[in-house]
């Protein structure tokens, strides 16, 4: 009996050459061999093999591609009738020309424009209306003081436009001038009593127009200017020369 391993021949059951011996021999072969079973004993736990059927066809992507498509086609849709509508809605809201001949029907039974006035027009109109407020030289005479000097008496004409009484000495301002100097006023007076329209610490009602005398002593015999303002905003409401010669 020869090694299976280096071929020399075996004396009993070892090899003296490479130490082979037969029981290792023996378990190499229980290694590379599988348990088989007997020719006349059942199979006892042996897997068994079920074949699956084949898988269905799913035909969900396709329903989804024309889902989408669908949906696609719906939003092409629905933008161009609301293009449509917004079309329509500023075709109604631009402005129809009408020719004046067309506007305007002669005859029983034709149409008239309405012309409509605003509250602009109608404020404009109220004070349009409104009566202004004015100062104009009525009339001037020379007159003496108690003390025998000369005086001027100045009466002007006076329109109240504000919505309010008023007296024209606290509305305005009437100083008169002679040389470049300002003309004392003279406002209590011996003859106050013989003083005619003397109503300028008078008020007056909204509306009303009246004469108010107003006294100047004067310097000499040389031209008076008058300057008539407003008492409060300076605004100029008259400028007059008197010659006294």
């Amino acid at each position: 009996m020869f090694c299976p391993v280096c071929g020399k021949e075996m004396q009993g059951n070892k090899c003296e050459a490479c130490g082979y011996t037969e029981t290792q021999n023996q378990f190499m072969q229980n290694q590379q061999i599988p348990n088989q079973p007997m020719p006349n004993q059942p199979m006892q736990n042996q897997p068994i093999y079920i074949t699956a059927p084949p898988p269905k066809k799913n035909h969900g992507c396709l329903i989804a591609v024309l889902v989408v498509i669908a949906f696609f086609f719906l939003i092409i849709i629905v933008g161009s009738g609301s293009d449509d509508d917004d079309k329509k809605t500023e075709e109604s809201k631009a402005p129809v020309m009408v020719s004046g001949l067309d506007s305007k029907k002669d005859g029983a039974g034709g149409s008239k424009d309405k012309v409509s006035v605003s509250k602009a027009d109608d404020d404009k109109k109220e004070d349009d209306d409104k009566l202004e407020t004015t100062v104009k030289l009525h009339n001037s005479y020379l007159t003496k003081d108690y003390e025998g000097k000369d005086v001027l008496v100045v009466e002007y004409e006076y329109t109240n436009g504000e919505d309010e009484p008023e007296s024209f000495m606290w509305a305005f301002d009437a100083k008169a001038y002679q040389n470049g100097i300002e003309c004392d006023n003279m406002v209590f007076l011996d003859f106050d009593e013989d003083l005619e329209n003397d109503n300028a610490d008078k008020e007056i009602q909204p509306g009303v127009t009246c004469i108010v005398a107003e006294t100047y002593l004067l310097q000499d015999m040389s031209d008076v200017e008058l300057k008539v303002t407003d008492f409060v905003f300076d605004d100029e409401y008259l400028s007059e020369t008197i010659k006294l010669q």
